[in-house]
């Protein structure tokens, strides 16, 4: 099993490091793991989160949880 750091998966996910930290703050985004004060992302999880992801029109984009807030 890999583990990525925040800085890690940032880059993996191309999206910014305070995005990764807002989205825990608010219970949103990939799922993460916390051992100690050190957080972690499971690479098999970024894996699904994004293939959750996948749209086909912009609607489908409206059903995900981070569209609405």
């Amino acid at each position: 099993m890999k583990l990525l750091t925040t800085a890690q998966t940032s880059e993996y996910l191309n999206i910014p490091k305070g995005t990764l930290e807002q989205w825990r703050y608010l219970g949103r985004g990939p799922k993460y793991l916390k051992l100690g004060n050190a957080i972690r992302y499971q690479i098999e999880t970024l894996e699904a989160w994004i293939a959750d992801r996948i749209c086909e029109s912009t609607s489908a984009y409206d059903s995900l949880p981070e569209a609405t807030a």
